[in-house]
């Protein structure tokens, strides 16, 4: 089963918080992310799968999002190809 959780673990007070941000990217396994100092802190996702309860339907994600953890949000980053 996939939640749409996120936690941070804070250090000084040796707990999780679980952090709620509007628009979300969807539940998902599979995926790749990083954490990067820039601009007060951001989280950066990408890709991954969605299944369904009985694994009779996937989806592979091919999208792109980073949580600015300065503003508490969530913002999908959209680029144009050119060929």
């Amino acid at each position: 089963m996939m939640y749409n959780d996120l936690f941070l673990y804070h250090i000084k007070h040796d707990r999780w918080i679980q952090v709620l941000g509007p628009h979300s990217p969807p539940p998902r396994s599979g995926h790749q992310a990083v954490a990067v100092g820039r601009g007060g802190g951001q989280l950066w996702i990408f890709g991954g799968e969605f299944s369904s309860m009985t694994q009779s339907h996937f989806y592979h994600f091919k999208d792109l999002w980073v949580f600015h953890l300065s503003e508490n949000k969530w913002e999908k980053v959209t680029c144009r190809t050119t060929l």
